[in-house]
């Protein structure tokens, strides 16, 4: 059993761990959402017949759809202790595995 105080710092880490990856992924899917807006953008120029309204709301609904999974696929997860702990470990090198035993007792 971990004693409190060191798990609720770990389980700070590990929340900031969690936004962060959170982050990091809502940035590279807007900026895979932008990148297909120019692309459409960029058809509706070169053709001028192209039915652009109805392509933005196909995109609209597909990034809102990707967006739920993204955030669903998120709150599901569970931090990890240990994870976090070998994480800080490997950062740290001067713990020498103390944490890690910490948390196995």
């Amino acid at each position: 059993m971990i004693i409190p105080p060191l798990r609720i710092e770990l389980e700070n880490v590990a929340d900031r761990l969690h936004r962060c990856a959170l982050h990091a992924r809502l940035a590279a899917f807007w900026g895979a959402g932008a990148l297909a807006l120019l692309v459409l953008i960029i058809v509706a120029w070169l053709r001028p017949g192209f039915p652009i309204f109805p392509a933005l709301g196909g995109l609209v609904l597909i990034l809102a759809v990707v967006w739920g999974v993204i955030r669903w696929r998120h709150q599901r997860r569970k931090p990890d202790l240990r994870a976090v702990a070998l994480l800080v470990e490997r950062s740290h090198p001067d713990l020498h595995t103390a944490l890690l035993a910490a948390i196995d007792q």
